[in-house]
């Protein structure tokens, strides 16, 4: 597992960077009007796809994961589920608005119906490294390919070119995904879940829109709450939030199938999730930091204008922080059949969300209205969800041990940093990132944990092993 981890971790880290090159790019090309209109279509694609098909990846997860054939599903969901919803909602759309802006939108949520879950699919299967070759990688390769082409064949680039060319992209990836998945399945052929997963999959979807809903919520109540510069600096936070949580969402991808399969023996599922919460908080405490004791390079590197957004940059990664330490706890109750508790606490999170940031605003925060709402909605549903796992499974995401092990080094990290800030005024800040950088390696080499120190010793090893048969070959040749 820790194997699968490292792939897809890199694979993300890669995935991150083409991501950045891709929208510069097509930034560049369209100018700030056309890339505006983009970011809707993408916006709104993303959108319709949770509302009319977000349940069904995580439905695909579960049952690959038991072996039942996805083709089987998969076809009886295209013709009793998405195809008329699709029908319904282009309807809509068109009695609503003829733009094409709306017809690209809905085409858009198509191709995320189809990406995500043939790689949920891949991830059901055991094919983690796969389907995040696919997802982080492969697709952004082909639209950076398609953008580039689409720039150079064009007298000047258009807005309908860019949204041909990542479609393109989508269409591209997906017919090699169809064609995997279905040898995959071969073996899984006729086994079909006995009765309906229709009651399952519209909990999955609701769980899924809710989710969806607090990621864009605060946004739109930073703005009618806190006005246009306070509705800014949460944008940064927030997108400044996902340097913490960068790893949570794809490590929980690796482990999603190993929730499903040890969902009959409790001891069997306490492991794993303590697995998946450990790895998380390695990668995402040295993030935390960081972002922490940085805040104001942060908010500086976006502009003059945005020097105070530290005071909201600070709390957001802070509460990230405390989401990660609880571990994948909604993942965990969708994949081990307590999908309705899931659906009951992200509406608790969102209600919660909304009273929060109302009473801010009432007490006169301002600015700071929506982050107290945030702070309400995850504090609480913090405690609860921990609740929740000591009633229903007798555990906690870490044991007193690990707790103390990440507590003595996080502190004997900042504590280096801020020595090393005092010490030069010129290199102090590149020299106390370089700690928090090192700060992840030194939590796998000293874990408690015995797994992680065998799997960096055998890494190193592999490596050593590799760099002397090149070294060997290279003076043979000679």
């Amino acid at each position: 597992m820790l194997t699968e981890f490292l792939a897809v971790a890199l694979l993300k880290g890669v995935g991150a960077i083409l991501e950045f090159v891709l929208q510069a790019v097509v930034a560049r090309a369209l100018g700030a009007g056309l890339y505006g209109q983009l970011a809707f279509i993408m916006g709104l694609g993303e959108s319709l796809f949770y509302l009319l098909f977000g349940g069904m990846p995580k439905i695909t997860v579960r049952y690959a994961s038991l072996g039942y054939d996805f083709s089987g599903i998969w076809k009886d969901y295209l013709v009793k589920v998405a195809l008329p919803a699709s029908l319904i909602s282009c309807f809509g759309l068109a009695l609503v608005s003829e733009s094409g802006l709306i017809a690209a939108s809905s085409l858009w949520a198509v191709a995320l119906l189809f990406f995500m879950t043939a790689n949920a699919a891949l991830y059901g299967y055991g094919r983690s490294a796969l389907a995040a070759c696919f997802e982080y990688v492969l697709l952004r390769v082909a639209a950076l390919c398609l953008v580039l082409f689409a720039n150079r064949s064009a007298p000047e680039p258009s807005l309908p070119a860019m949204v041909l060319a990542q479609l393109g992209a989508y269409a591209i990836v997906i017919g090699l995904q169809q064609v995997l998945v279905f040898r995959v399945a071969r073996d899984q052929a006729g086994r079909r879940p006995q009765g309906s997963v229709v009651k399952e999959l519209l909990s999955f979807q609701a769980i899924e829109l809710a989710a969806h809903g607090r990621g864009i919520l605060p946004r739109i109540l930073g703005y009618l709450l806190g006005g246009a510069v306070a509705n800014a600096y949460l944008a940064i936070a927030l997108h400044v939030r996902n340097a913490v949580t960068v790893l949570a969402g794809p490590t929980t991808k690796v482990f999603l199938r190993q929730f499903v399969q040890a969902e009959p023996e409790t001891a069997a599922r306490t492991k794993v999730y303590h697995s998946v919460a450990r790895l998380q908080a390695y990668v995402s405490v040295p993030a935390f930091l960081l972002v922490a004791c940085h805040t104001d390079i942060i908010a500086r590197v976006f502009g003059a204008s945005f020097e105070g957004a530290d005071r909201v940059i600070r709390p957001i990664a802070a509460l990230a922080m405390l989401e990660v330490l609880v571990g994948p706890a909604s993942n965990y109750f969708q994949m081990t059949k307590r999908h309705t508790l899931e659906l009951k606490n992200q509406l608790a999170s969102l209600g919660l969300l909304v009273i929060g940031s109302l009473f801010g605003w009432l007490s006169g925060s301002g600015a700071l209205a929506v982050v107290i709402g945030l702070a309400v909605s995850t504090v609480i549903m913090v405690i609860v969800r921990l609740c929740e796992l000591w009633v229903q499974d007798r555990m906690f995401p870490h044991s007193r041990k690990q707790m103390m092990f990440l507590l003595t080094l996080s502190g004997a990290a900042l504590m280096a940093a801020k020595v090393i800030q005092e010490v030069s005024n010129t290199w102090g800040y590149l020299g106390s990132m370089a700690v928090f950088a090192s700060l992840a390696p030194i939590f796998f080499v000293l874990s408690p944990e015995i797994e992680d120190r065998q799997f960096v010793r055998s890494t190193v090893r592999g490596m050593y092993g590799a760099v002397s048969h090149l070294v060997r070959r290279r003076s043979s040749e000679r």
